[in-house]
């Protein structure tokens, strides 16, 4: 007699967890096309701002830094231009004909971002990362 209401309560219980997800699942899906705006506004943004960095480079003053890896530098800001062009070029196409080789195109340009970091200047992120973690790890 225990054991079946154990039973029948821990059933109701599941009903009632499952149902509030599946509201709260149906309530974000009221805010996805928010989301979508936020992510396509934040990539034109990308693009403008890397496309000014790209302006602006050949501008500064060239003695400040090594003139030798300054060709790099820029391909590498080009290279940056090239993963968020190509990101707002898949958000747009969506699930057309153009989605596999759009995919194809960014992936080639975020793995050549990722290989190339440890050459660039960006490495600092990556060392500052793990020092954060190994100082976390210490605490």
């Amino acid at each position: 007699m225990v054991a079946t209401k154990l039973k029948k309560s821990i059933h109701a219980a599941r009903k009632t967890i499952f149902a509030a997800l599946v509201n709260q699942l149906h309530k974000r899906k009221e805010m996805i096309p928010f989301k979508s705006d936020l992510v396509s506004a934040k990539g034109f943004l990308e693009v403008v701002k890397v496309c000014k960095l790209a302006w602006l480079k050949p501008k500064g003053d060239k003695t400040l830094g090594d003139v030798r890896v300054w060709g790099g530098e820029m391909v590498f800001i080009l290279l940056l231009l090239a993963v968020a062009v190509t990101g707002l070029m898949l958000y747009a196409v969506g699930g057309s004909v153009l989605m596999p080789a759009l995919l194809t195109l960014h992936l080639g340009a975020i793995l050549a971002f990722f290989l190339l970091m440890p050459f660039s200047k960006m490495v600092h992120g990556f060392y500052r990362l793990t020092s954060l973690v190994r100082d976390a790890q210490l605490k």
